[in-house]
């Protein structure tokens, strides 16, 4: 027989998923492509790195540099309104994860390039 006690002490020990998986981040805000701010400035006012399905593909060609482990969905402010937007650029999710939250909210810049050896085109930060 199992006492009150016992089922109580069992009670307590028994955890939630959320005590063992991160919560997903929500941000506020209407959806956004990122390349309709290419270029332009903005607000990052949050962000978070999540892990990427591409990163397990292969290289669409001999010499293409492997997919980039992670993407970011980032929050931000964009001609006075708030959007949600995710980018996956690997020049755009070293620059941003580099960055304290503590400094959040920054402005910055997002352009494309070219390399012009391989003629491949890429993002980088401003």
């Amino acid at each position: 027989m199992v006492k009150k006690a016992d089922q109580a002490a069992a009670a307590q020990e028994v955890k939630r998923l959320t005590d063992y998986v991160q919560q997903g981040q929500q941000f506020e805000g209407e959806k956004l492509q990122f390349e309709k701010v290419l270029g332009e400035d903005f607000f990052l006012k949050d962000f978070v790195a999540l892990p990427s399905k591409m990163a397990d593909k292969k290289p669409a060609a001999p010499g293409d540099p492997p997919a980039n482990k992670e993407f970011l969905v980032m929050q931000i402010e964009w001609r006075k309104k708030v959007y949600v937007t995710s980018c996956g650029a690997a020049q755009v999710v070293d620059a941003v994860k580099q960055l304290p939250k503590q400094y959040l909210p920054v402005a910055m810049r997002v352009v494309k390039d070219t390399n012009p050896t391989t003629k491949r085109m890429y993002y980088r930060v401003e």
